[in-house]
């Protein structure tokens, strides 16, 4: 560090002390004489782009522009100082809550309207209070760091509805939010290219520069800790200030991480809970990607209601979680459906209705012999029936196999019946 950065290092914490003490001893007059008092931790916003197209001074000076709007716009006997590289702490005696409110909101609006070097930029205001006389016990001592604290939080929050508003509206699926990232990245920080890597997944935009090694790598860590994936990037226009840069990644990575947790729920609400398999939801959204000619098998355990009665609910379903295992490793291609009680729907894409029935007459062979509840092998019923055309739908071809699995009931059980139309 050079001289003029070690005398700047010293002047901003030797400001920082003095602002701490001027904010204990306003919060312990205010105590005493039952007076309101209150304190903003405000963060400056938005400084990547500025950072990375002109630099730090650039930084330097849209700070010190927002800093002289801030001070013109509190009140006479605020004090304003600048704590922080970016932050900018506010001390309001005598204000009470709603007079903050006012004052924030003042602020807000001049930042937005502030004429600035880079007009494209936006800056956000991140704000933190804590109102006086009667702070919690202890709590005095700790007061800045506490509101800095929740500054800090609460500018996460700003990043992050950015990143909302830029990126996820109208954009429902990883896919979309991932490309929109990307394309966003490559055009505000001037890379060449960028790759996101979320599990086994991967986007990339544009291709990257073949046999070339990144010019930069993070892994994105969201607010709560977790790895949520990693970007590469190649090429890149002058040097991002790296607090700016990781507000930005903290961003992307919620913003990652809050679309996994709703494409993960939207998984569960389309999974029976019981079995894991498609429930009938699941079912119609699978089918979006399925298109005839396919088979439809229904099939139903035996005896399934004399099982709960005899051995109890926990055995059957125990049949069911043995039935649902047997049906959903048969072939990767098929689709597994739980339908209702104890009965099961199989679509298999490019089936036959007999090859469809060969196959389930395998499985109920297997089930008999492998699986074994309460001293009773696993029977079924099933029925098979053919979908030839995407006019008829799914629901006509379960309809016309339930019917074939109800003549499979009637011809003794535990047997693989073809829909009458389907029978070659």
């Amino acid at each position: 560090m050079d001289e003029q950065q070690t005398r700047t290092g010293e002047a901003h914490h030797a400001v920082r002390r003095a602002f701490e003490d001027a904010v204990l001893e306003t919060m312990r007059v205010a105590r005493r004489d039952a007076q309101p008092a209150s304190l903003v931790v405000a963060t400056v916003m938005g400084l990547a782009p500025v950072s990375i197209l002109g630099g730090a001074s650039a930084v330097e000076r849209t700070v010190a522009r927002v800093l002289a709007l801030v001070r013109d716009l509190t009140p006479r006997g605020a004090r304003v100082e600048l704590i922080g590289g970016t932050e900018i702490g506010i001390l309001l005696p005598g204000a009470d809550e709603a007079m903050v409110g006012s004052v924030c909101r003042d602020i807000e609006l001049g930042v937005e309207l502030l004429d600035r070097e880079f007009p494209n930029t936006r800056l956000g205001f991140a704000v933190g209070i804590a109102v006086g006389p009667e702070p919690a016990p202890g709590a005095d001592a700790d007061l800045l760091w506490r509101t800095a604290d929740r500054a800090f939080r609460n500018r996460a929050t700003v990043v992050q509805q950015g990143v909302q508003n830029l990126i996820l509206p109208g954009a429902v699926t990883l896919d979309e939010v991932a490309r929109r990232l990307l394309e966003t990245g490559v055009a505000t920080y001037a890379l060449e290219a960028s790759t996101l890597l979320i599990g086994e997944r991967q986007w990339s935009v544009p291709e990257p520069p073949p046999e070339r090694s990144p010019d930069g790598i993070r892994e994105l860590i969201s607010s709560g800790g977790a790895s949520v994936g990693i970007w590469h990037w190649w090429g890149e226009r002058g040097t991002p200030d790296p607090l700016a840069l990781d507000e930005v990644f903290l961003a992307v990575a919620n913003a990652v991480e809050r679309v996994l947790a709703v494409e993960s729920s939207e998984r569960r609400a389309r999974r029976d809970g019981l079995t894991g398999l498609l429930n009938r939801e699941g079912l119609s959204h699978a089918m979006r990607e399925v298109h005839a000619p396919y088979a439809v098998g229904v099939v139903d355990i035996d005896h399934f209601k004399q099982m709960n009665d005899l051995h109890g609910h926990e055995a059957g379903d125990r049949c069911l979680q043995a039935l649902a295992d047997l049906l959903r490793h048969s072939r990767a291609s098929d689709l597994v459906a739980r339908w209702g009680g104890e009965e099961l729907v199989v679509i298999m894409p490019g089936s036959t209705a007999t090859g469809a029935a060969a196959g389930l007459q395998r499985l109920l062979d297997q089930a008999r012999s492998t699986i074994v509840i309460e001293d009773t092998p696993l029977s079924f019923s099933a029925g098979v029936a053919m979908v030839e055309s995407d006019l008829l739908g799914v629901l006509d071809g379960i309809r016309a196999a339930d019917a074939a699995m109800y003549e499979a009931k009637r011809r003794g059980r535990g047997q693989v019946v073809v829909s009458a139309a389907d029978a070659r």
